[in-house]
């Protein structure tokens, strides 16, 4: 359950959802998720939080261009691999089999920037569903924030678009 929870919230962080909607609300929700695709730069941080674990699980990833950085879970330390069209497109089949519904909207009241808040549930898992929130730009259209819960795991990404750079990974010297 945790699992399923942890790779359909991470992979709304990479990539475009497919086209597919029962309501206007839930529309909404698919074409914030497109545009992080179509963003040329980002960083999103995920963090995952159950009782049954000790520490969360932690992941940052930051995408600039063509080059996506990663934290490997549980060690910190930055990878860094290419990423193409293709691989993003191909990292939204977690979404396909988790679509949106039960979509609902809401203008963000008080919120520094102005966003729309969408509520929404997938079928991640019988006999539950996980309940999320997703908190997007109005003036972009694109995510700043998801909430999700699916039993006691917990999963919250933070995103972010502008003044992202590249880390510094330190190679280790040649022998």
């Amino acid at each position: 359950m945790a699992l399923r929870l942890f790779v359909a919230a991470a992979t709304l962080c990479v990539v475009a959802m497919p086209a597919w909607a029962d309501d206007g609300a839930c529309a909404g929700v698919m074409a914030a998720a497109r545009s992080i695709g179509t963003a040329p730069q980002y960083r999103s941080v995920l963090v995952a939080t159950s009782p049954t674990r000790r520490r969360p699980m932690e992941r940052e990833q930051i995408v600039v261009d063509d080059v996506i950085y990663a934290t490997s879970l549980g060690a910190g330390r930055w990878m860094k691999l290419p990423m193409t069209a293709s691989d993003r497109e191909a990292l939204a089949t977690g979404l396909v089999r988790y679509p949106p519904h039960h979509c609902e909207a809401v203008d963000g009241a008080g919120e520094e920037t102005p966003m729309r808040i969408f509520t929404y549930r997938q079928d991640v898992s019988a006999p539950d569903s996980a309940s999320s929130r997703l908190w997007v730009g109005t003036q972009d259209g694109r995510p700043r924030r998801f909430e999700s819960q699916e039993g006691t795991m917990r999963v919250v990404i933070t995103l972010e678009y502008e003044g992202v750079k590249a880390p510094e990974i330190h190679e280790p010297a040649p022998p």
